[in-house]
C-alpha cells in the first residue's frame, strides 16, 4: 500500500514543466534553420506579376495594403506559427495526392489569375460522375484546430475568409466549376459523445473532418464583391498610398467598424444606433504589420461609400 500510496502521489502531484529545454531546443531549433533555409518565409506569387493573393481574402484591409506596398512585416510569423502551419502542409500534400488517386482526372494547386491584379492556387479540382453528369468541384482546404472545428461544425460554419479565398480562386477558372467546396480537416478528434450532437452528423470522420458546398450563383457572389474590395484597396495604394486605406476587417460577423488600437484588437461602431460603441476583434493578434498599423494610427480612416 505504502508503494502505491508514493505512486500515485507522484501520477498527481502537477509537475510543473522542465525550465531547462535542452532536448525540445535542439530539435526546434534544427527543425526552423531548416524550414528557412528552404524558403518557407517567402512565397512566390501564384502567377508571376501579381500584387494580391487568393490568400489575402478576408483580411483587414489596412493589413493587405501594406502588402501591396510592400512594406516590410513588423510581426513577421514566429516558430510556433510556423510549426502549426508545417503541419498543417504536410496534410495538405498528403490529401492532394490521396485525391488524384481517388478522382482521376483532377488536378491539384492549380495557378488561376484573379481579376486585374491577382492571382491564387486552387487547392484541388475534382471531377465527379454524378450520374450520367460529369462535375467539377473546386475544393479549399483548411487544417484547423480542434476548438475551430468543433465551432465550424456547430452554429458558424467554415470561416468567411476561407469561403471568400476559395471563392476568388474559383471564379477565376474558365469554365466555372459547379460548385465550391470547404473542406476542414482537424488536427484533434472531437469526442464521440458530442461530435453528432453538435453537428447532427453520424460519420465518425465528422469527428475531425467537414465539407460544405456552395453551388456557382453563391460563390461567383462572394468573389465579385470580395474581388471589388481588393481591387478598391489596390486603386487607393496606387493613388494616396497605404496610408489612405482603413482599418476595417470583411467579416460579416462584425458591426460597421473602425480598428482603433491594433495592438489591442479594439474598434469602434461607425454606423447605425451604436455608432461610437467598442467593440474587440481577435483579427489584429494575426496581423503580420501590427506593430507598423499602430504606428500610423494618425493615417487614413474610413473608405468612400462604394468601397
Amino acid at each position: 500500500m505504502a508503494t502505491a500510496a508514493a505512486t500515485a502521489r507522484i501520477l498527481t502531484s502537477r509537475r510543473k514543466p522542465d525550465k531547462d529545454n535542452w532536448f525540445i531546443s535542439a530539435v526546434v531549433e534544427d527543425w526552423w534553420k531548416a524550414y528557412v533555409e528552404a524558403g518557407n518565409m517567402s512565397r512566390d506569387f501564384a502567377l508571376a506579376g501579381s500584387r494580391v493573393r487568393a490568400s489575402w481574402a478576408g483580411m483587414c484591409a489596412k493589413r493587405v495594403a501594406y502588402a501591396v506596398y510592400g512594406v516590410e512585416e513588423t510581426n513577421p510569423p514566429t516558430v510556433p506559427d510556423a510549426w502549426r502551419f508545417n503541419i498543417g502542409s504536410m496534410l495538405h500534400d498528403h490529401i492532394q495526392e490521396v485525391v488524384q488517386r481517388k478522382f482521376p482526372g483532377s488536378a491539384v494547386e492549380v495557378k488561376v489569375k484573379i481579376g486585374e491584379h491577382g492571382s491564387g492556387h486552387m487547392d484541388v479540382l475534382v471531377k465527379r460522375q454524378d450520374g450520367e453528369v460529369e462535375r467539377t468541384i473546386s475544393v479549399e482546404l483548411k487544417t484547423v484546430n480542434g476548438t475551430k472545428f468543433r465551432m465550424s461544425l456547430g452554429n458558424e460554419g467554415p470561416s468567411a475568409s476561407h469561403v471568400m479565398q476559395g471563392a476568388l480562386n474559383a471564379a477565376a477558372m474558365d469554365p466555372q466549376p459547379d460548385e465550391l467546396m470547404i473542406a476542414y480537416f482537424a488536427m484533434e478528434n472531437i469526442s464521440p459523445a458530442n461530435f453528432r450532437k453538435i453537428s447532427g452528423l453520424t460519420s465518425e470522420y465528422n469527428r475531425f473532418a467537414a465539407q460544405w458546398t456552395f453551388p456557382r450563383e453563391e460563390y461567383v457572389q462572394v468573389a465579385d464583391d470580395e474581388l471589388r474590395r481588393l481591387n478598391r484597396i489596390v486603386e487607393l495604394v496606387d493613388e494616396s498610398g497605404p496610408g489612405a486605406v482603413p482599418r476595417i476587417i470583411p467579416d460579416p460577423s462584425l458591426p460597421p467598424h473602425m480598428v482603433t488600437e491594433p495592438l489591442k484588437g479594439n474598434y469602434v461602431v461607425t454606423q447605425g444606433v451604436s455608432r461610437g460603441a467598442p467593440g474587440y476583434t481577435w483579427h489584429c493578434a494575426y496581423c503580420s504589420y501590427r506593430a507598423k498599423c499602430a504606428d500610423d494610427l494618425d493615417t487614413a480612416t474610413k473608405l468612400p461609400e462604394d468601397a
